[in-house]
């Protein structure tokens, strides 16, 4: 059976809370770590060198149910240690329900999206669900989402967050469920000054005195969110759909990333696209591809060329295999959804700081990913290499026909040998003695 950990920024006795663990509750063991008071808007914080208290209290639904005077990281963390010493620990973590929307650039204060994103950074999948609306009473739409969620959260890499929004509607005036951006801020962020029902003249004063001395509370009103982007969840919400959007704990700028470490120095940057476990398995002669591929990994590791390693996401695939990675030890990762790697926003910004003009394919599926991409790339003026022996297709006629279709559209075919030793150049090369030991064993 299922094991969820369940928390919130509401506290423990909020109405969200309690209706979301009841409804997990016929479908998985729930353990509930909660603040024992409101904890909105406390973000990602922790009790710091303090110590906080926990006291068990019965919750239905619940198999343990705790109410901890922390934060709801605080929480996140004690009960995923909680669960964890205990021999049982989490399938999922999960935040919420919470009273009022966590959309656009609301999940950088909230609680909520905290708690999942403290599960996440232990490694486990995790969502962060809210109804928007601060005194929210319909939850029976987002509930009922949830086992969907758990389905799709089950496909996705371990440390994986869905944040889910619902409008605070009953289930039937609710339009369906999109799939959208994060849009850019959901609230009036500001702080006003807070004025006396009678002022006098000194408070006058300060009054036209913008940040002086006195008393100010943040605004923190939800704006129209339907003159947000259409594809953005802050314009879904606010036209009766509820949103869902994916997140990932690794926050950092691989196209910028590339351009600080100076990736664009070489003129031939190497991809290998999708060498990923629930395929390798099936493509023929999986043995021998996968023998090449790590041979192009430790010659790429030896001529420190600049390389960019892709995973594609699906329901049923796997990561990236391990030994690619540790062959290459020095790479960029690229997630991507469409098989042409070539329209992810982050492929743009790696492509604008590769000065270079040769660009290098390798990997799975030729007839799919390599093809689609290649014509891309060709497309945008780049001179575009195929490493045959080090590309793979399930049927033997896939293979053929793509290397046929590349080469029509002007790539250039050929092989690892000819690859590296082009690279190189000359046997007074450095590297020459190393990367021919690699390419006979």
């Amino acid at each position: 059976m299922l094991r969820i950990l369940v928390s919130n920024d509401d506290g423990i006795d909020a109405h969200g809370i309690r209706t979301l663990v009841r409804f997990l509750s016929h479908m998985a063991e729930v353990y509930v770590v909660a603040p024992d008071k409101q904890r909105s808007a406390s973000g990602q914080a922790i009790t710091f060198g303090g110590k906080v208290t926990a006291k068990q209290v019965e919750m239905d639904g619940a198999k343990k149910a705790i109410a901890l005077s922390g934060t709801p990281a605080d929480c996140a963390k004690f009960g995923i240690d909680m669960m964890r010493e205990a021999g049982t620990p989490p399938d999922f973590v999960i935040g919420g329900i919470n009273h009022g929307g966590n959309a656009g650039a609301d999940i950088n204060y909230s609680g909520t999206f905290a708690i999942a994103n403290e599960g996440a950074m232990n490694g486990y999948r995790a969502l962060a669900l809210s109804v928007t609306n601060r005194k929210a009473t319909h939850f029976e739409f987002i509930c009922e989402m949830i086992p969907e969620l758990l389905e799709v959260a089950k496909k996705l890499q371990p440390g994986s967050i869905l944040n889910v929004n619902a409008p605070d509607l009953p289930k039937w005036q609710i339009k369906g469920v999109r799939y959208a951006e994060a849009g850019i801020c959901g609230f009036n962020n500001k702080f006003e000054r807070v004025m006396e029902e009678n002022p006098d003249s000194e408070d006058e004063e300060h009054e036209n005195r913008s940040f002086s001395d006195g008393e100010y509370k943040y605004n923190g009103e939800v704006t129209d969110g339907s003159v947000q982007p259409s594809n953005t969840d802050l314009y879904c919400l606010a036209n009766g759909y509820a949103t869902i959007t994916p997140y990932k704990v690794n926050r950092v700028d691989n196209g910028l990333l590339a351009k600080l470490r100076g990736l664009s120095s070489d003129s031939t940057m190497c991809i290998i696209m999708d060498v990923q476990g629930h395929t390798v398995s099936k493509v023929r002669k999986s043995e021998k591809f996968m023998g090449n591929i790590l041979k192009l990994a430790k010659c790429l590791r030896v001529l420190e060329l600049p390389t960019l390693l892709t995973e594609q996401f699906g329901h049923d695939t796997e990561p990236v295999l391990g030994e690619l990675k540790s062959e290459l030890r020095s790479f960029e990762k690229l997630d991507k959804v469409d098989f042409d790697c070539t329209s992810s926003p982050d492929m743009e910004s790696l492509l604008q700081s590769h000065k270079g003009k040769r660009i290098v394919l390798a990997g799975l599926e030729a007839h799919i990913g390599i093809l689609q991409s290649a014509r891309s790339l060709v497309d945008k003026g780049y001179d575009v290499q195929i490493i045959k022996d080090c590309c793979a297709s399930k049927q033997k006629d896939d293979l053929e026909e793509a290397m046929k279709t590349l080469r029509g559209i002007g790539c250039t075919i050929t092989t690892l040998e000819s690859f590296i030793y082009d690279e190189i150049g000359s046997t007074t090369n450095f590297s020459y003695r190393k990367v021919k030991k690699v390419l006979e064993a």
